[in-house]
């Protein structure tokens, strides 16, 4: 790898094409080369995997994770910045750069992607890794969407903003814990890597961003069925602050409410905002 590439600035490469970032896709670009070079080196990518990248921004990544690996899988929905990765990477044969949503909606990755990950994956025979600056504008639901896909991923190494990093490791009772914490925390363990200010960007986002290692694994007591312990933490957390008792019952009503809290032998006077991820898989697991 060329630890001397120097990358012109992405504001000379969007004006050289009357291009401009668009805020509302969380269009911000890194500027540190060897910070791009620190991400690839924490990620360990290795030449086995297939590696997926959301958001291919200017392709700057995209090329270094396309050195170390044998097939790379690269997302961008910008018509203006899919173009300039498409001539930019052109040369590269181990890469199929897509140019649509990652999502198809909320909670399902587009099926385009699904199909390319998958035929990278059958030419590789690796695991799939995620190292991506996400988007802000979709970071959460990519998240969620990723440790939920039909498609394994073995690790994901992931630039976000900081109070969405600290929304991942929060613990029960803080103010940053919510629904995204319990659910992507059910799949995985999440680890912060480093943080970067605002001006390591341009344009400069108001916030600052945290890159996060997240590695799934089987939970440590498996819901019974997914989509009730989804609902459950959602539904919940609409009551975070209330006790457990009475959150219940807005949910099911009393004569419902007492038999879960007696099969949970949980706390009916802790407030929501303080079970643990175990918790909400045993309430699930408690509902008729």
């Amino acid at each position: 790898m060329n630890r001397q590439r120097r990358d012109p600035h992405p504001r000379d490469v969007l004006n050289k094409h009357h291009l401009r970032a668009t805020s509302g896709r969380g269009q911000n670009f890194l500027l540190s080369t060897s910070k791009m070079d620190s991400i690839v080196d924490l990620a360990d990518v290795q030449s086995s995997e297939t590696v997926l990248e959301v958001g291919a921004g200017l392709g700057r990544l995209t090329q270094r994770l396309a050195e170390r690996t044998r097939r790379v899988v690269a997302v961008e929905v910008d018509s203006g910045l899919f173009q300039i990765a498409q001539r930019r990477l052109q040369h590269l044969d181990n890469l199929e750069l897509l140019h649509c949503d990652f999502l198809e909606s909320k909670h399902r990755v587009n099926p385009e992607v699904t199909d390319a990950v998958r035929r990278a994956r059958d030419k590789t025979g690796g695991k799939v890794k995620v190292v991506s600056n996400l988007p802000y504008s979709i970071a959460s639901p990519t998240m969620v969407c990723l440790l939920e896909w039909e498609v394994p991923v073995g690790s994901l190494f992931v630039l976000l903003q900081s109070d969405v990093a600290e929304r991942l490791v929060a613990k029960p009772g803080c103010g940053d814990y919510s629904p995204l914490t319990v659910t992507v925390r059910y799949h995985a363990a999440v680890e912060k890597a480093f943080d970067l200010p605002p001006h390591a960007f341009w344009p400069q986002p108001k916030v600052s961003s945290t890159f996060v290692k997240i590695l799934p694994r089987s939970p440590a007591q498996a819901a019974e069925d997914y989509e009730t312990f989804r609902a459950a933490v959602r539904t919940l957390f609409q009551s975070r602050r209330k006790t457990l008792r009475k959150a219940l019952k807005i949910w099911l009503g009393k004569k419902e409410a007492r038999p879960v809290l007696d099969r949970t032998r949980l706390d009916p006077s802790m407030r929501v905002e303080g079970l643990a991820v175990s918790d909400f898989v045993a309430i699930a697991n408690a509902l008729d």
